[in-house]
């Protein structure tokens, strides 16, 4: 069934057929067609959490400064089959901006999932998320990019490595994405892990800010804004993890969590987008809810100017091309 597979593919620490994942590092390599390049990267610092390094610049002109996107894959995908089925390259190419893609190693993971749920790999400067942090500044230091622009996008246990970076370095984003992700900070082990995935426990908003401010000496000069993407029958990632993500954020920028905006997004009833914003209106903190949707990707394939995206056994077609809405909430679609 669908479920079944989608359990299968994106549990971190299920045993993965070889098909499966043979299949989705095929759907990468085969349809991409871009026109910018893409390459890897090897030496981009002492890369303490021993994970790859790739990335994609649009075309044109190569000394203007453009954004940067950081887009971390889940388990038992790679960086070109995310960058496939999600849509990014296509807007990448009509938005004008650079996409750094992470990479994790079978060495690492036999799920080739983040390991967000090892302290060694969640800690500032070390493991996974240094190497992630060492590929920022690698790219900030031989790219024209505008370091006031940019933004991390993370899928499953690449938005809880999101949510990580965020949480550990908020003045070096301007925004991030968490979807299908889960809240920073409470687990440290893989059997915590799997208990907060399918069972979450409720966790005051208080502690859900604290495993955050904690991490720093003194308030950082910005936080982040935080967009949260859940399907409401995630079976993979409860759902009440994606309501925890925004609980936390709206704790440590000290919003007013008791009166969120509700809206639809372009009239549809199962889009539920909920935001909180400061006193001046802005938006800071926003979760968009899909009904209907598991653990996968929401796309909308088309040539279309807000349609993109792949069908793939980790992404479906919702008529809603989830990545160009994410996209629109960084600031990235100026076209």
């Amino acid at each position: 069934s669908t479920i079944f597979r989608v359990v299968l593919i994106m549990n971190p620490f299920s045993h993965t057929s070889v098909f499966l994942v043979a299949l989705a590092l095929f759907a990468g390599f085969c349809t991409r067609a871009q026109s910018g390049q893409w390459l890897q990267v090897e030496d981009f610092g002492s890369n303490p959490g021993k994970a790859e390094m790739f990335l994609y610049t649009p075309p044109g002109d190569s000394l203007v400064e453009m954004p940067l996107v950081v887009a971390i894959h889940g388990c038992n995908q790679s960086a070109e089959a995310l960058a496939s089925q999600s849509g990014w390259l296509k807007l990448a190419d009509e938005q004008g901006f650079m996409i750094l893609f992470p990479q994790q190693r079978l060495v690492n993971n036999m799920s080739r999932c983040w390991n967000w749920f090892q302290e060694d790999d969640m800690m500032n400067e070390r493991g996974e998320l240094g190497s992630i942090r060492q590929m920022v500044d690698y790219a900030t230091g031989h790219y024209p990019v505008d370091t006031a622009h940019i933004h991390v996008y993370g899928v499953s246990s690449g938005g809880a490595m999101a949510n990580a970076l965020l949480a550990h370095y908020p003045e070096l984003f301007a925004s991030g994405c968490i979807y299908a992700g889960g809240p920073f900070g409470l687990v440290d082990k893989p059997m915590k892990a799997m208990k907060q995935m399918t069972s979450p426990r409720k966790v005051a908003p208080s502690h859900l800010a604290n495993a955050i401010t904690s991490l720093h000496n003194s308030p950082p000069s910005h936080w982040p804004d935080i967009t949260v993407i859940h399907g409401k029958i995630d079976p993979v990632v409860h759902p009440d993890n994606g309501i925890m993500v925004c609980e936390q954020w709206v704790a440590v920028m000290e919003l007013d969590r008791k009166h969120p905006h509700e809206a639809t997004i372009d009239g549809r009833a199962d889009l539920h987008l909920t935001q909180w914003n400061d006193r001046d209106g802005r938006v800071h903190v926003q979760l968009l809810e899909i009904d209907k949707m598991m653990h996968c990707l929401a796309v909308d394939p088309g040539t279309g100017e807000c349609q993109g995206g792949e069908i793939s056994i980790f992404s479906y077609d919702f008529d809603f091309h989830s990545t160009w809405w994410v996209a629109q909430q960084m600031n990235l679609i100026r076209k």
